[in-house]
């Protein structure tokens, strides 16, 4: 995998939800297309490579990982009078079926944030809003791109953008970068979002901007890939 796809976002869930790694019971934190934050009470240890199960509206899922961190919380422990740690995973390989239900995962998540955000925004027009990002749907876009050209979208410290072509989807820390193909009008509703909204949001429009340069196959490593 390249640099640029290890950086995709992780987005925090509203409603965490119960798993399995391997033997031991965890709770999803975070989840992204290529790794999730875990909360699980007995020790992991980088390096361990193990599956990840969980059921997803009545279907099992299940991801192959390995272990990139894990922390022991003795503050937390101490408080819940249990052990709790907190375990970074990278996702190896999945099958279709499981892919197809994490992008699910996510892709309800991006929408939940996005209407909340719509619904308190203040002096945006949802008209274009709603139009940024429908244009921008995950995976919308990765069926019509051959030039291989994207824009890049950087937010400077002085509230201005600085806008530039790129020949590969790297997303920016300070903002985001999508296929070249979308309107002005476009990319400009996704800057003012992004300018105006939470932290969280801003997380949201990376990842989303992410799935829409990528094709759904290429988003999580398939069976027997090994990097």
């Amino acid at each position: 995998m390249t640099d640029d796809r290890r950086r995709l976002e992780r987005i925090r869930l509203e409603k965490p939800f119960q798993a399995r790694i391997g033997s031991i019971g965890a709770k999803v934190l975070e989840i992204g297309l290529l790794g999730a934050l875990l909360e699980h009470e007995q020790p992991l240890e980088p390096g361990t490579e193990g599956n990840l199960d969980f059921e997803r509206e009545g279907v099992p899922v299940s991801i192959r990982t390995v272990v990139r961190r894990s922390d022991f919380q003795s503050l937390l422990s101490e408080a819940r009078g249990s052990r709790t740690y907190f375990s970074g995973v990278e996702f190896l390989e999945a099958a279709e079926e499981s892919a197809g239900a994490l992008r699910r995962i996510i892709e309800e998540r991006i929408s939940e944030e996005i209407e909340l955000w719509k619904a308190n925004a203040r002096g945006v027009s949802s008209d274009g809003t709603d139009q940024a990002f429908e244009r921008i749907a995950p995976g919308q876009r990765a069926q019509t791109q051959s030039s291989g050209s994207f824009v890049c979208c950087r937010l400077a410290s002085d509230g201005s953008w600085r806008k530039s072509i790129l020949n590969r989807p790297a997303q920016p820390v300070d903002g985001f970068t999508v296929p070249l193909g979308e309107s002005e009008e476009e990319v400009d509703s996704l800057c003012e979002a992004y300018q105006r909204g939470s932290a969280e949001l801003r997380k949201l429009i990376r990842l989303c901007a992410e799935m829409s340069t990528i094709e759904s196959s290429s988003s999580i490593p398939p069976p027997g890939y090994r990097h």
